[in-house]
């Protein structure tokens, strides 16, 4: 098992649980390091399932294939809907709609409300006796009303008859709001407190914003491989030969199935490890730096027991100020109450984005991802796919996610083009001391690597 690739490591857990045919199937993160063909094979054996399936994904093109329910846990709590990721984002997005349509009838009624209470109190200025004392007495009653204005409604805007302390009826807005704490508070912070459910849900903050690379113009290529050979020591023959060359602010895409050796040749690329045979150079003064598909996991082995996020980049950039720090973890969604959570009991997409921030720090000019979208979840995938595509620095990716892929195409511009390349195997009759070959693909081509079943 120690010689296979993650994918690999992968398809042998799945087969040991097709094999049991379980009532519930329980998959969480399931796609992490398959390769396209893998994806395509679990979304058909999922489809065909006889029984229950319950799963936790990041890869829409699965979710859309394969659900007909989605779970969404939005501030601790589960909301159901049924169809797959598209339905449930057209939902949503009617949902919202919907609430942002209360929120606004809302406030629009609200300041009628304050309106009316403003020119009482200009009536009242030149009122004498009983007359003064009774407009006192209106405006008292309305500013009563504008209080609690808001806090009868439910959920679906319905409005429901007048809320007692003893209790809230059920589907009630303020039924958020516990009965003993609403003893000890007036109307006016009791809708403070449902506000939040009064307006459209919205995500925390989930953002990539990859700092700007150094300017500098190279005016050769950024690495280029000449003749390399590469393999696993102890085994006769090459894995694969490459010949390539990275060019300033492209994007150059790498796909191929597991175990056909794309890490290393990420590795080589990175000049991490040396080619067997062959050489790969990089322009001088161009700044590297490369992000690991396993580095969600090694970090454990490398962080201190109390490092938090902030004491762990203090540590690996001691010059830089915590202001700076704070900013560049903020910068991947690491909010300031996220700040001095442990490293070791984050969540492996939140320690995924620490690792990010630790990248950028070090101003790189060259950024080579292997597997980027790791741990991260939908949206997640997303914000990354678009801080890539804008960012003004070279990139070399691999990734099965074809979503992911093609929102970075999307979003690169014509300014930074997109190259692909397959690691494509040989025929064995061709005598070859190598398995594969790093072949450009053209568009079509690129296409075709995701769509084959």
């Amino acid at each position: 098992m120690n010689t296979l690739s993650g994918g690999e490591r992968k398809r042998v857990a799945l087969a040991t649980a097709a094999l049991v045919t379980p009532d519930v199937l329980l998959l969480d993160e399931v796609t992490n390091h398959l390769d396209a063909a893998g994806i395509n094979q679990l979304s058909q054996f999922l489809s065909e399932y006889p029984h229950t399936v319950i799963l936790v994904t990041h890869n829409r093109d699965l979710t859309d294939y394969v659900c007909n329910h989605v779970a969404h846990m939005v501030d601790e709590q589960l909301h159901y809907t049924r169809g797959n990721y598209n339905d449930f984002l057209g939902a949503k997005a009617q949902n919202d709609l919907h609430q942002t349509r209360i929120a606004t009838n809302l406030n629009k009624e609200r300041d009628k409300l304050q309106s009316s209470i403003d020119t009482m109190k200009g009536m009242q200025r030149g009122e004498k006796g009983l007359g003064g004392a009774k407009r006192g007495k209106q405006i008292e009653s309305k500013k009563k009303k504008l209080d609690r204005h808001g806090v009868e409604k439910d959920e679906n805007g319905h409005r429901w008859s007048a809320q007692t302390a003893d209790g809230a009826r059920a589907g009630s807005i303020n039924a958020t709001v516990r009965a003993q704490e609403r003893k000890n508070m007036s109307r006016t912070n009791i809708l403070r407190a449902i506000d939040g459910i009064l307006y459209p849900f919205i995500d925390k903050e989930i953002q990539f914003v990859l700092r700007k690379a150094p300017e500098y113009e190279f005016h050769e290529p950024l690495v280029k491989c000449e003749d390399v050979e590469a393999g696993f020591s102890g085994e006769a023959g090459s894995l694969f030969y490459c010949d390539m060359t990275i060019l300033q602010h492209t994007r150059t895409i790498i796909l191929g199935p597991n175990g056909s050796g794309k890490t290393q040749l990420l590795k080589i690329l990175a000049q991490e490890i040396q080619p067997k045979e062959g050489r790969c150079v990089h322009c001088a003064n161009v700044n590297v730096a490369s992000f690991s598909q396993m580095v969600a996991d090694d970090i454990l082995e490398t962080v201190e027991e109390d490092d938090t996020p902030l004491s762990f980049l203090a540590r690996k950039f001691p010059l830089a100020s915590e202001q700076e720090l704070r900013g560049e973890l903020a910068s991947f969604g690491i909010q300031a109450n996220m700040i001095g959570v442990k490293v070791k009991s984050m969540s492996g997409g939140e320690r995924v984005r620490v690792i990010y921030a630790s990248l950028m720090l070090g101003n790189p000019q060259l950024l080579i991802l292997d597997e980027p979208n790791n741990h991260l979840d939908l949206e997640s995938v997303e914000a990354i796919a678009v801080g890539l595509g804008s960012w003004d620095g070279t990139l070399i990716i691999s990734s099965h996610d074809s979503s992911l892929l093609r929102r970075l195409i999307e979003t690169s511009g014509a300014d930074k083009p997109c190259v692909y390349y397959s690691l494509t195997e040989l025929d064995d009759k061709l005598g070859l001391p190598y398995k594969r070959i790093v072949r450009r693909l053209d568009d079509r081509e690129f296409e075709k690597f995701f769509n084959d079943k």
